[in-house]
C-alpha cells in the first residue's frame, strides 16, 4: 500500500504521539479475518509524519515514514515493534560476527581479531571512496 494510505489509516484510528514539534508518530493494529485460520491476521503499523526537519527547517511536503509488521501476537502494538526491532538488531550482530569470523575466535583472543581486522576493514573502505573520489 502507499505511504499516504497508511497514513490516512493511521489518522482514523487516532492513536497519535507528537514526539516534537514537527514529528508525530501513529501506531496501530488491523486485523483481517481469513479461511481456514481460527483466529484474524493482524498487520500492525507505525508511521512516522514530519513536517519540521531535526534542525527546523520547515519541509515543503511532509515526509511519510511507514512500518509495517505481520504478526499472530496479540499484546500492544508498541511491544510488537519493539520485539521486531530488538530481533533484528540481534540478527544484524551476529551477521557481523559472521561475516568478520569473530565467532571462530575464543575470547582471549578477541582483541587482537579486532587489531588484525579493523585496519584491513577500514584499508577496503578508504580505497573505494578514493577510487570513487578519482573518477569525479
Amino acid at each position: 500500500m502507499p505511504k499516504e494510505t497508511w497514513l490516512r489509516i493511521a489518522e482514523e484510528k487516532r492513536m497519535a504521539c507528537e514526539q516534537r514539534e514537527g514529528k508525530t508518530e501513529y501506531v496501530g493494529a488491523l486485523e483481517f479475518p481469513e479461511k481456514g485460520i481460527d483466529r484474524p491476521l493482524r498487520q500492525v503499523f507505525h508511521v512516522i509524519v514530519r513536517n519540521i526537519d531535526r534542525e527546523g527547517q520547515l519541509l515543503l511536503f511532509p515526509e511519510i515514514e511507514v512500518g509495517v509488521y505481520w504478526t499472530s501476537l496479540t499484546c500492544a502494538p508498541w511491544r510488537v515493534i519493539t520485539l521486531y526491532r530488538d530481533h533484528a538488531s540481534k540478527q544484524f550482530h551476529s551477521e557481523l560476527k559472521t561475516d568478520l569470523t569473530w565467532n571462530v575466535y575464543l575470547p582471549g583472543r578477541l582483541i587482537r581479531a579486532i587489531l588484525f581486522c579493523m585496519p584491513l576493514y577500514l584499508r577496503r573502505i578508504c580505497s573505494g571512496l578514493w577510487a570513487r573520489r578519482a573518477c569525479v
